[in-house]
């Protein structure tokens, strides 16, 4: 461990001094540094272990650190804080660092399954982890308190702030928040846990305008009353596969998409970074340019989609785009026999193709709010984002015009939505991915028939709002994943397909995130909700989209998706990957 002197320069910036500091910021910086020491000794040699028959266990785990310094030597007094603060409460045990150490050593950083499965061989009852992320002066923190029984989070913490000695009074935040929510609702209980039983939503009447979304309700095998489940789903059944992978494109890839853009037959793939298009072709196992545009300095690609809607036989590439970060300014590309030329331009849309069942490739479209041009920024609020409805979306006399509207449950947009027979019983269903990550089963009225307490997705695509506290800038919206419904592995059931990325921050608001690595889950619906029937292998990196279709035209369709490798350092530009994965 360094020397206070050591560790005071790496934390607060000392080396500055050398170089005309002004006094009087060093001697804030020195208040500032010696409140942290003595919070910290005060914390630790305040409180004592509650110890007795039946005490729960909790295992702290090390925060990973993301900065451009080494700041390590903050784990020790974090860790050290939590530990005395969740001793005070009775009936506590926390777990002692010298028996986890030689568990995870060697380890760079545990996901929520691996600190899951490492909580259960300590026989601990509840694992926290959580994160610490430094840039220049601004620092935010995020944890996680887990209970092992149950599979999932069931108190979850964030904060940021421009200052680093926030760190302490973070730190106090999220063990009080834990003593205050976690354990006063019973969120340390041996005993198994039970469903909760929630109101259903307000349904919300279909309009009577055509959609291409069926208005019939679905027979479900749900009760009245919708249920939220807090049984952790099955693990995986093994499955036999292929994969291949693409070399590597010095891009982060944003958001990917399958169509035959050149009219050829044969599927291509069409992924996006911030800026640019690019097209390709699977030939002989490799990949081979058609086509590329370059976008505006000032734009802000969001996402891809590609389908033939207006019917000429080649796949339109629909470009969600924002400039200067606000105003939305979507377009549509067309293969012209040489390249990519715009046939529609300045579209005040967000795009999203679905599968519709018995009806096939749909564009939807969900329009975003405006406050007028006096205001500083386009949208007011989160609420702003997005406009209450989405609508289909088709070629009429030449141009892209809205043909039906439906409106969604609050919380619900057309990112991360999709319908399909996920009961297999010849009737559709909504199904969506809530900006927290839990899937929403609802019927065609909107109203809630199941959700999932295990969060997916996981993007790091945002829209950005104006913060409630005027003084904290911009916060984050972060677009949700897509969902696909589909019998990928061909045993006559539909099934869902979804992205589950894992890493150290939480998913609502957070102005800091980074996934470690992900995976694609394959779920199928039983009597009481929705089990993993398998997975891909855990993949390091982040999933950032993907999509379903024969990409090498073999007859088969494969999930395909796009893999953003983790950066060596913070500097180093990130570099992506396309790779395939097919049931045999």
């Amino acid at each position: 461990m360094p020397n206070l002197t050591s560790a005071y320069r790496l934390f607060l910036g000392h080396e500055k001094y050398e170089k005309g500091v002004n006094p009087l910021k060093l001697k804030r910086q020195n208040r500032c540094f010696i409140l942290i020491l003595v919070s910290l000794i005060f914390f630790v040699c305040s409180v004592g272990t509650a110890l007795g028959d039946g005490a729960y266990r909790v295992m702290i785990l090390p925060f990973k650190i993301h900065s451009e310094k080494d700041l390590s030597f903050l784990n020790n007094g974090i860790m050290e804080m939590l530990s005395s603060r969740l001793a005070e409460k009775e009936g506590v045990i926390v777990i002692k660092q010298n028996e986890i150490r030689p568990l995870i050593q060697g380890k760079d950083g545990l996901d929520e399954d691996a600190a899951i499965a490492l909580g259960a061989k300590i026989q601990a009852d509840y694992v926290l982890t959580g994160s610490l992320t430094v840039f220049g002066e601004s620092v935010g923190m995020d944890g996680s308190f887990i209970s092992v029984r149950q599979n999932a989070p069931v108190v979850t913490f964030h904060e940021s702030g421009k200052s680093r000695g926030e760190v302490i009074d973070y730190t106090a935040r999220f063990a009080e928040k834990i003593k205050a929510e976690g354990f006063s609702q019973g969120a340390i209980s041996r005993q198994a846990p039970a469903t909760r039983k929630v109101q259903p939503e307000k349904a919300i009447p279909e309009l009577p305008v055509k959609t291409p979304i069926p208005a019939k309700v679905p027979d479900t095998p749900q009760p009245a009353v919708a249920a939220v489940s807090d049984k952790p789903l099955s693990k995986s059944e093994a499955v036999s596969h292929t994969s291949w992978k693409s070399r590597r494109f010095n891009t982060k890839i944003r958001g990917i998409s399958l169509g035959d853009v050149d009219g050829n037959g044969s599927k291509d793939v069409v992924f996006v970074s911030t800026k640019n298009v690019h097209v390709y072709q699977h030939v002989s196992a490799k990949l081979v340019k058609l086509a590329e545009t370059k976008g505006k300095s000032y734009a802000q690609i969001l996402g891809v989609d590609v389908a033939d809607i207006n019917g000429n036989g080649k796949a339109e590439i629909f470009v969600t785009s924002l400039e200067k970060k606000k105003h939305l300014n979507s377009y549509v590309l067309e293969w012209n026999g040489s390249g990519l030329t715009r046939i529609a331009d300045k579209q005040k849309w967000y795009y999203r193709v679905m599968n519709v069942p018995g009806s096939g490739m749909r564009l939807m479209g969900q329009k975003r709010g405006l406050v007028g041009e006096s205001s500083s920024y386009d949208v007011e609020k989160k609420s702003g984002l997005f406009l209450p409805g989405i609508y289909e979306l088709r070629w009429i006399n030449g141009q892209y015009e809205s043909a039906g509207r439906k409106v969604l449950p609050q919380g619900i947009n057309v990112y991360g939505l999709t319908c399909g027979d996920l009961f297999n019983n010849g009737r559709e269903s909504l199904i969506a991915l809530k900006e927290n990550g839990q899937i929403r089963v609802m019927a065609q009225s909107g109203e809630m028939i199941w959700e999932s307490s295990e969060t997916y997705g996981g993007s790091l695509t945002y829209l950005e709002f104006p913060a409630q506290d005027s003084t904290s800038g911009m916060d984050h919206f972060y677009l949700p994943q897509r969902v696909h419904v589909a019998d990928l592995d061909k045993d006559g059931k539909n099934e869902m397909i979804i992205v589950k990325n894992t890493g150290f921050t939480r998913r609502v608001l957070s102005r800091f995130r980074d996934f470690s690595s992900g995976r694609v889950e394959c779920l199928v619906w039983n009597d009481d909700g929705l089990r993993q029937k398998w997975q891909t292998n855990e993949i390091s990196g982040y999933i950032s989209d993907y999509a379903i279709g024969d990409l090498d035209n073999d007859g088969q369709d494969e999930l395909v998706f796009s893999l953003v490798e983790k950066a060596e350092s913070l500097l180093k530009k990130k570099k992506s990957l396309i790779m395939t994965w097919g049931v045999k």
